[in-house]
């Protein structure tokens, strides 16, 4: 960068003190929490001059983007990480870990807490959509959801669809749903076929 420097303190001052040091972190942020493309080049500008303001703390960027609208109402999002995806089909269906349900399912999935690969954390995003992961997935979308309390007879995908938090779905998602709340007999087989269904759906998987 043009500047002599003797010590990691001096290459952090170096490297903070650059110009393209806010964005960078700013964009980076940005991915995390919305979208890992297309992202609002006026969305990110603001959270850099934030940051910068802010002597390069993160909490005030932070603030200023959670509470925007494009965290708030997504136009785009991000595939859940495998630790994201387990802990929502726990909370789908209503499983307790302190019973069944351990932490070794994180291991399959490639996402251990605080055991990463390397000090860069986790790829990115697209291992957790390969197809090893998606297999790994459906297995324990269907062997979590046996637990799961029976839906609605009325109607059942609506029932697992707000219990998933998804208030809205493509039509060819429901009109599978509907499908497979048709043709699978009994309460109790109709509940856990539609629950591994929805976790296995394309809208579980983003945030």
């Amino acid at each position: 960068l043009g500047q002599w420097v003797r010590g990691v303190d001096e290459v952090i001052d170096v490297v903070t003190g650059h110009e393209a040091c806010p964005r960078h972190v700013a964009t980076r942020v940005a991915e995390h929490f919305v979208a890992d493309a297309d992202l609002d080049a006026e969305l990110v500008t603001r959270l850099a001059d934030r940051f910068r303001d802010a002597d390069l703390r993160i909490g005030p960027m932070l603030d200023e983007l959670l509470h925007d609208d494009a965290v708030l109402h997504p136009t785009a999002q991000r595939s859940r990480s495998g630790l994201e995806w387990y802990l929502a089909l726990v909370r789908l269906v209503g499983a307790d870990r302190s019973d069944d349900w351990d932490v070794w399912p994180l291991d399959q999935l490639g996402q251990m807490p605080m055991v990463p690969p390397n000090v860069a954390g986790w790829p990115g995003e697209s291992r957790w959509t390969s197809a090893g992961a998606i297999l790994t997935k459906g297995q324990m979308a269907l062997n979590g959801s046996w637990d799961a309390d029976t839906l609605s007879d009325t109607d059942p995908v609506g029932d697992v669809l707000r219990r998933a938090v998804l208030y809205e779905v493509d039509p060819v998602t429901r009109r599978a749903l509907d499908r497979l709340a048709r043709e699978v007999e009994g309460r109790r087989d109709r509940s856990t076929v539609l629950h591994a269904a929805v976790a296995m759906s394309p809208e579980f998987s983003l945030t």
